[in-house]
């Protein structure tokens, strides 16, 4: 693909992005479970979730002639999608997540950030007992109302934490720091 930086003032990631994508798909996608079966059910190429997505917030953006902002909390990631009149920047928040990195939010964040949001009181380590059973069994959905609690507090945490990278990044793009905005 042609340098993505050709000279100082210029920059195209377009097309470095799109061979990551076709490497990604055909060696990474083609892996996961049901791939397969799947493909021969689509006319069209199946595609990752987050690039699917950042279509769908280009779209909605440069429809409603505005800025959409959109957070994607997984197990061991959490996206941050900014789409303002259908240019899309995504950050990737690396462990923060709700099972995988759970004990990174938590550790990130501090105890005090989750327990604060909490409707019942809880020692710190009861707290942390409930965020390592999560780590430790990352596929569980809580059985109670204090374990369903503590995940909404946690995710909420875990997505201020997110988007203050978001924030970080949005920061650096000159296109996007308009006053009153983020």
């Amino acid at each position: 693909v042609p340098n993505v930086r050709p000279d100082e003032h210029h920059e195209e990631t377009r097309p470095a992005r799109a061979a990551i994508s076709e490497i990604f798909m055909d060696h990474v996608m083609s892996m996961a479970p049901g791939y397969d079966k799947l493909k021969p059910w689509v006319a069209a190429p199946i595609r990752p979730t987050p690039a699917a997505f950042a279509d769908i917030m280009a779209l909605a953006s440069a429809e409603l002639d505005g800025t959409v902002l959109a957070i994607d909390i997984g197990g061991a990631t959490t996206d941050v999608f900014t789409a303002c009149r259908g240019e899309v920047i995504r950050t990737v928040s690396a462990n923060i997540g709700m099972s995988y990195s759970v004990l990174n939010v938590a550790r990130l964040a501090g105890t005090r950030a989750i327990a604060s949001l909490l409707q019942t009181p809880m020692t710190e380590g009861e707290l942390w007992n409930r965020i390592g059973n999560k780590y430790t069994q990352p596929t569980s959905l809580p059985t109670t109302r204090e374990g369903t609690l503590v995940e909404w507090a946690t995710a909420s945490v875990a997505i201020r934490e997110a988007f203050r990278e978001h924030r970080r990044v949005l920061r650096g793009i000159p296109q996007l720091e308009r006053p009153g905005e983020m």
